[in-house]
């Protein structure tokens, strides 16, 4: 009951609050959102001054997006692609880690530690991860993550070793096959995240609480949360069919 009803006092909480202009910062995202999609701008009736290329000064009005003309309408989100490439650079040369043994009797399972944080960037796909969740920072100003121990299983019919005097019915056994299973880190949307109203930024220690949500299609839901025994009164969102 109390979750229920914090929950929808969250999601007040955000939308009314104004943070900059008068506006909130769903209006912000909403924006960013926007003008990072290459769109046509909305430009009725406007002109410009055309640049004479020999001697740099204006010589006539030309009217932007007009076919006949050489002035486009098209928005291009070059801050954005530009904050997006540097991102990525940068990720992809760091983070790199130094692992010290406390003493000589731990230096085999320092190298041990090592080889296991740098498998765990490659093998849970971190590193992807991480470039979502700076790339929200920089379009969106905060960015949410969250890191949880996550198990993927599957159940498959698995051919056994043929044998000529072996019934054609049991040339196959059920197995669970484990595809994953390790700490996994996850970038959420900022626009599915809802934090406490005390919350400030550069201070973690203010957050009081969180919500999150996250959509899961009906079989997606099943195989990994399907063992609960809640999962039974779990119902597919209304009007919509399996998902």
């Amino acid at each position: 009951e109390f979750l229920k009803t914090r929950v929808l006092q969250l999601k007040d909480h955000r939308k009314s609050a104004k943070v900059y202009n008068g506006r909130s910062i769903e209006q912000i995202w909403d924006d960013a959102d926007r003008d990072y999609q290459p769109h046509e701008l909305n430009l009725e009736g406007r002109v410009r001054l055309e640049s004479n290329e020999e001697t740099g000064l204006r010589s006539r009005l030309v009217k932007v997006g007009d076919a006949d003309n050489w002035q486009s309408n098209i928005s291009s989100p070059d801050l954005y692609v530009k904050v997006n490439t540097a991102i990525s650079i940068l990720i992809d040369q760091n983070p790199e880690a130094v692992f010290l043994p406390a003493g000589k009797k731990y230096e085999k399972n320092t190298l041990l530690a090592y080889g296991n944080w740098k498998n765990s960037w490659e093998v849970s796909g971190a590193k992807q991860q991480l470039k979502n969740f700076v790339f929200n920072l920089a379009k969106g100003g905060t960015a949410f993550m969250r890191t949880y121990p996550k198990k993927i299983e599957m159940k498959k019919r698995i051919r056994k070793e043929y044998y000529a005097d072996q019934p054609e019915k049991d040339k196959y056994e059920q197995k669970t096959i484990i595809k994953y299973d390790d700490l996994w880190r996850e970038s959420l949307s900022v626009k599915d995240v809802w934090v406490s109203e005390t919350a400030r930024p550069g201070d973690y220690h203010s957050i009081g609480d969180w919500f999150f949500e996250k959509e899961y299609s009906l079989q997606a839901f099943e195989q990994q949360f399907g063992h609960y025994k809640n999962a039974k009164f779990v119902r597919p969102l209304a009007g919509e069919d399996g998902g």
